[in-house]
């Protein structure tokens, strides 16, 4: 009787034993599995980043190269009326272009793959945030410099001042409180 359990008390610690090591066997693989997973992830953030860095200068650069356009065209003397009216609708296909929404519909749906509710948080600090303080916010965020801002958006700088400005008080944000580190805690 007393040879029984001490055998039956052997093999529950036994059993105990190997269950805490299968445990930890098991504990250990998901740590690892967590660990190549963030890993992963961490990979596919610093895609979409460099994507979205890519996109958004391929943007500068168009808005660069059409403004030199249009200053080469404002620059060219016309002699006939036929011309100054050609040159005239070249001016203006090549305005609209700079303010092309498809690139900041692509832009944006690259920024919101890497910060996914931003637009959405904004909205709920000011239902009054309008599409042009969103794309502002979006860039400021980027740490675009205010000239590159003004470039995207083909605005003045001293616009984007003030554009950030107005941001700024929509967003409750008091004068020393730095609006890249704001826009980036959400």
């Amino acid at each position: 009787m007393l040879i029984s359990l001490i055998i039956l008390s052997v093999m529950i610690f036994a059993a105990i034993i190997i269950s805490l090591l299968l445990n930890k066997k098991k504990n250990n693989l998901e740590k690892e599995l967590l660990k190549t997973e963030k890993e992963k992830l961490n990979e596919e953030i610093k895609h979409k980043t460099r994507e979205l860095t890519s996109q958004a200068l391929m943007m500068l650069q168009k808005n660069k190269l059409l403004e030199e356009i249009l200053n080469s065209l404002s620059e060219i003397k016309t002699t006939g009326k036929e011309t100054h009216k050609e040159i005239s609708d070249l001016k203006r296909r090549l305005k609209y272009s700079m303010h092309s929404e498809k690139d900041w519909k692509l832009f944006k749906q690259y920024f919101e793959e890497i910060n996914k509710n931003f637009f959405e948080s904004l909205n709920k600090i000011n239902k009054k945030i309008t599409p042009a303080e969103m794309k502002l916010a979006a860039l400021i965020k980027l740490r675009f410099s205010i000239k590159e801002t003004a470039s995207l958006l083909n605005i003045s700088e001293g616009s984007v001042k003030t554009a950030r400005y107005n941001l700024r008080k929509k967003l409750g944000l008091k004068r020393n409180d730095n609006i890249y580190d704001y826009l980036n805690s959400f």
